[in-house]
């Protein structure tokens, strides 16, 4: 009888080793005062490439990305309290979530991970559960979906554009204005026509006092003849906008003046809409925030108003300026983290097109050549920053670039050498 039940007992142990050997989920056991893993089931091999001695060696930190590991902090700061805490609410205990792991040919899986928090009787220490499944199929149906929903919104709005805002207006680069189905931009009759729209529309508020719009478009005239000035280059502005079907009307009334203009749609606007709606900071960007972030490098094909050099738009310039930098960094960080290095250059060298003086992000970019093994490119952009400063501002690179191509010239010369051994 003893023998039955030592028999049975074997029995039902074999058959839950077989389940956790044979599962497709991978399930683990991690302890947090070890900071290693305790248990791998074999699934991992399937999951991510590895074998379970080669897994069991690693800690979270060098499987996960740094977003994954962010979101695991964050998490264990806001339950591990109330669990040591004597919380055992499944809120507190129970955790599911998505996150990105790192396969052992360097590709990012999506995986979902549901975990439980435990009280190890033993050592009296807090130990992870977790049961990882591959939702790598699950996510391309949700960016599939994703980019239909993006097209279709793209779709509508471009409709709105030709359809029912047909005047467009542009202020990156140079000031453009488009009247409803031309392609050509207005030929303004005198450039203080086109300036005085521009300065009007690029105001925060639809009433603008006379005297703001005298010193900065007129600001060395005496007032009574800049005043003269202005009546002229409004009536001369609206007979342009009209002769282009743009309806554009203005009333003046205790010393202010508001305007009324047809709808229209202007990159500065979409511009500034983004920005507003893209969540701050950008430390988690996810695929929707990536294609705002995109579109905000799109739209930004220059500085503001940069090619019409007007005094008064310096401030905007700037203010412009530090929104899409912020932007694009964040873009060129996530498309780093994830490896897509081909992208997060493409993101850098845009920033270079505004400011080439910028060597924050001429390091940035030779830090991606490198990670990338791109070492030709690497030896290249160093040479012709290091030639730019020289030629242009007589100084050398900053400390840290020096450094840097210090540090892996001898490497990048000896790859580039072999590379080019056979011509």
């Amino acid at each position: 009888m003893k023998e039955s039940k030592e028999v049975k007992k074997s029995s039902e142990e074999y058959d839950k080793l077989a389940i956790l050997e044979n599962t497709a989920d991978c399930i683990w056991v991690y302890s947090l005062a070890e900071n290693r893993f305790l248990y791998i089931s074999p699934a991992i091999y399937t999951q991510r490439g590895f074998t379970v001695e080669e897994a069991m060696k690693e800690t979270l930190e060098s499987s996960m990305t740094s977003e994954s590991i962010q979101k695991i902090l964050n998490a264990s700061n806001k339950c591990l309290p109330r669990f040591l805490a004597g919380d055992r609410s499944e809120e507190v205990t129970i955790n599911v979530s998505d996150f990105e792991v790192y396969c052992k040919d360097g590709t990012i899986k999506n995986i979902e991970v549901s975990t439980r928090l435990i009280l190890n009787e033993n050592t009296r220490s807090v130990d992870i559960i977790g049961v990882s499944r591959d939702i790598t199929r699950r996510k391309q149906y949700e960016n599939e979906l994703l980019e239909k929903l993006r097209s279709l919104s793209e779709t509508e709005a471009s409709y709105k554009v030709n359809d029912i805002v047909k005047i467009r207006i542009q202020f990156f680069k140079k000031f453009s204005v488009y009247g409803p189905g031309n392609a050509v931009p207005i030929r303004w009759t005198t450039l203080k026509n086109e300036e005085l729209l521009a300065f009007l529309l690029t105001r925060t508020h639809n009433c603008i006092t006379k005297d703001e719009i005298l010193e900065s478009l007129w600001p060395e005239v005496e007032f009574y003849k800049a005043g003269a000035y202005l009546h002229n280059t409004l009536y001369s502005m609206k007979k342009d906008l009209k002769n282009a079907g743009i309806f554009f009307e203005t009333v003046f009334k205790n010393g202010c003046y508001t305007y009324y203009l047809d709808d229209y749609y202007s990159d500065l606007l979409h511009f500034s809409k983004l920005i507003q709606d893209t969540v701050l900071p950008f430390d988690s960007v996810d695929d929707i925030a990536r294609a705002s972030l995109e579109k905000i490098v799109e739209l930004y094909t220059g500085d503001f108003l940069e090619k019409n050099g007007y005094l008064w738009a310096h401030s905007d310039c700037n203010f412009y300026r530090t929104k899409f930098n912020s932007a694009a960094l964040a873009l060129s960080k996530y498309y780093f983290m994830k490896r897509n290095y081909n992208a997060a250059k493409r993101v850098l060298l845009k920033i270079l097109e505004v400011d080439y003086s910028d060597e924050y992000t001429h390091e940035l970019l030779l830090q991606v050549y490198l990670q990338d093994n791109d070492y030709i490119a690497f030896l290249r952009h160093y040479n012709e920053l290091k030639n730019y400063l020289q030629r242009e501002l007589q100084i050398t690179p900053k400390t840290t670039i020096q450094n840097l191509y210090n540090r892996f010239y001898p490497v990048a010369m000896k790859i580039t050498e072999e590379k080019t051994s056979f011509f």
